[in-house]
């Protein structure tokens, strides 16, 4: 048996002395972290073009309007490694839901700053995004599936989470014991 597996098994012996609800209290901490991480390859999860598309008729602005508010933002910025945005590269970012732009300029940056709003929106999930979130959430419902999806620092943190939760449950229990002898011993 390997380390990897060794350390598993040791998790979830621990994770096995705690009570229910504190076992879905881990189960579900950790359960959206491993639905994040291991969505499809290639999928987009995110509704960039959806952010953009919903601000851009907010501003009643049309591509060319967008465009040209982007390109006075980076003259502004006098950097010269940032490239003009164009009314087709504007259009190709829409229709593809990118959710990263050039290396040499980040148009998502200008984008949002052109069309008033705050770059944390791009973080809104898409439809699709919303779906494979929920089926993962579903799919993730055993203590050993989860740990197998998560990073090597998130299994840390699991860890942490769950020793703590079983010291207080441990804790807690000598409290109560410890009062039940108290109040057995006054009578």
């Amino acid at each position: 048996m390997n380390n990897v597996n060794i350390r598993k098994e040791n998790f979830i012996k621990l994770f096995n002395q705690l009570d229910f609800d504190n076992k879905n209290i881990v189960i579900n901490t950790f359960r959206c972290l491993a639905s994040n991480a291991h969505s499809s390859k290639g999928f987009k999860p995110y509704d960039v073009a959806g952010v953009i598309k919903y601000h851009q008729k907010k501003l009643n602005y049309s591509n060319k309007d967008v465009c040209e508010k982007v390109n006075n933002l980076i003259d502004k910025n006098n950097d010269p490694s940032d490239e003009y945005l164009s009314v087709n590269t504007f259009q190709k970012i829409i229709s593809r839901n990118t959710q990263s732009s050039k290396d040499s300029t980040n148009f998502l940056h200008y984008i949002a700053l052109a069309l008033e709003f705050d770059e944390d929106e791009y973080k809104y999930l898409s439809k699709e995004g919303l779906q494979d979130f929920t089926l993962q959430s579903y799919n993730v419902n055993t203590i050993d599936t989860l740990y197998d999806l998560l990073s090597e620092k998130e299994k840390n943190a699991i860890l942490q989470l769950t020793t703590s939760l079983l010291g207080l449950s441990i804790g807690s229990n000598q409290v109560n014991e410890s009062i039940e002898e108290t109040v057995t011993t006054q009578n």
